[in-house]
């Protein structure tokens, strides 16, 4: 399975601890749709928007297990979705994590940068994201 990751997942640190393996990955960009900030939040969210492009990463051949880890993280605001991606020229069916219809309210008007997450955000996202929780929890279980 191969995913598109438009926010806190680029960061290879974040993704590798969360996902629990390292995949192969390379630039996208995911046409239709909008990336903002949630509000009061480090991290960002999608939803359709017929005249916007996002940028992001595509991870190649995620495994079952790193999927599981993945939906733990991104919890119930989230939902799975295939989308279309440009990744080098190339068009392909990935799937992505799109921000559920009943929860697009959460999205402030704040563009979100990888770069400026990476500067000021990541210690505060890595030290408090309740997905984190979710995913170190389970492992316990396994």
């Amino acid at each position: 399975m191969h995913l598109f990751t438009y926010g806190t997942l680029m960061d290879p640190e974040i993704m590798t601890h969360v996902a629990g393996e390292i995949f192969p990955s390379r630039p996208a960009s995911l046409s239709g749709y909008r990336r903002r900030t949630v509000r009061e939040e480090v991290y960002p969210a999608i939803i359709p928007d017929a005249k916007e492009e996002v940028e992001g990463v595509v991870y190649f051949s995620l495994s079952t297990d790193a999927m599981d880890r993945l939906d733990r993280f991104e919890g119930y605001q989230y939902e799975r979705q295939m989308v279309e991606v440009n990744c080098g020229g190339e068009r392909m069916t990935v799937q992505a994590y799109v921000l559920a219809p009943g929860y697009h309210h959460l999205l402030s008007s704040s563009p979100w940068s990888l770069e400026k997450f990476q500067h000021a955000g990541k210690i505060i996202f890595s030290s408090h994201y309740t997905g984190f929780n979710r995913v170190e929890a389970s492992g316990d279980k396994d």
